[in-house]
């Protein structure tokens, strides 16, 4: 996480920073309703649900200028594969960590990429520290990219554990501003090679505004997944539907939860997830009602202000890949999707 010391979306602070603004949430952002006081304690209170869930929070500092540098969830994604031993005992981790190429220079200019850097870097010498023999070894691998190679923002990648596949985000073809979508489909087999999901992938084509995938689904740990049906093309909601097992495990969201950012719910562990207490205490119960425990936090100074949920807040460093068995044949799991 980012604190929000310089998170400010008010046109007059945030034209004078950035000259741009990065999504249609944040160009209707009402300066009359921002308070910088109140975002920093809801980032704080986030901060606190994650601990007391057991989570160990890397807090990084806030960068004058950087109006998105909050939204950490963007700057890039790590994998993590561990060896054990025959007792348990971790004897290998391998790491690998993309980072973001964005679509806007100024965005580009903030150093997103560099701070979230920064965080890998720490958790990988607090490994090295905790697992110190000769016998562990932790690599870490990063791509640079420039700006003549294809776009992309993480908040289009969400991986599924229990299935082993990766939910890919993508721009429609005709876009040409970054609140039409961020991500290039180009991108997809640069992820799919690095992680090892080559045929695992679940492309998603963004619409209506909903500019990354996870403004509009999340899979949750029980095999159930929210969906806004509005915020991608009707064959993506069609391949989404399939991938779960049927719209028995579809939990559709109303456009007001969709606009609170439901969808852009934290995934904490196998029975909890955190959302933004702006939505509805109906889509609360029905999640509920499937047995993943819901805990609310105020963030309407991200969600009504510049386009960002509990989600987008966070990036969580250690995502543990767990690999289907060897056989799975690639080309026919890619096609079960269509």
């Amino acid at each position: 996480m980012v604190d929000a010391s310089h998170y400010d979306p008010r046109e007059e602070t945030r034209m004078e920073h950035n000259g741009y603004a990065e999504n249609i949430f944040c160009q209707t952002a009402d300066s009359n309703k921002f308070n910088p006081a109140a975002a920093m304690e809801e980032t704080e209170k986030l901060r606190e649900l994650l601990v007391s869930l057991d989570t160990s929070v890397i807090l990084g500092p806030g960068r004058a200028g950087q109006l998105d540098g909050v939204f950490t969830r963007d700057a890039g994604m790590s994998f993590m594969t561990v060896t054990r031993e025959n007792n348990g005992q971790i004897q290998h981790i391998d790491m690998k960590t993309l980072t973001a190429n964005f679509h806007h220079h100024k965005r580009h200019e903030q150093g997103e990429t560099h701070g979230y850097m920064e965080a890998i870097s720490f958790l990988y010498h607090h490994l090295n520290e905790d697992f110190d023999g000769p016998d562990i070894g932790i690599n870490m691998h990063q791509i640079h990219f420039d700006k003549n190679d294809p776009t992309v923002e993480f908040g289009d990648f969400m991986y599924v554990p229990s299935q082993d596949i990766l939910i890919a985000g993508h721009k429609p073809a005709w876009a040409t501003e970054p609140h039409d979508g961020r991500t290039d489909i180009a991108f997809h087999d640069i992820a799919a090679k690095r992680f090892g999901l080559q045929g695992r992938i679940l492309p998603i084509e963004v619409d209506n505004g909903f500019f990354h995938a996870d403004t509009s689904m999340k899979w949750l740990p029980n095999g159930k997944v929210i969906a806004y049906e509005n915020g991608m093309s009707r064959q993506s909601f069609n391949r989404v539907v399939k991938a779960a097992g049927g719209t028995d495990n579809i939990i559709q969201i109303s456009k007001m939860d969709a606009m609170a950012y439901a969808a852009n719910s934290l995934v904490v562990n196998d029975q909890d997830i955190i959302m933004p207490s702006e939505v509805s205490k109906k889509l609360v119960r029905e999640i509920e009602k499937s047995g993943i425990k819901v805990h609310t936090t105020p963030l309407s100074q991200f969600t009504e202000q510049s386009g960002g949920g509990s989600n987008c807040l966070t990036n969580r460093l250690n995502n543990f890949r767990r690999p289907k068995t060897q056989g799975d044949d690639e080309q026919a799991f890619a096609a079960s999707f269509e």
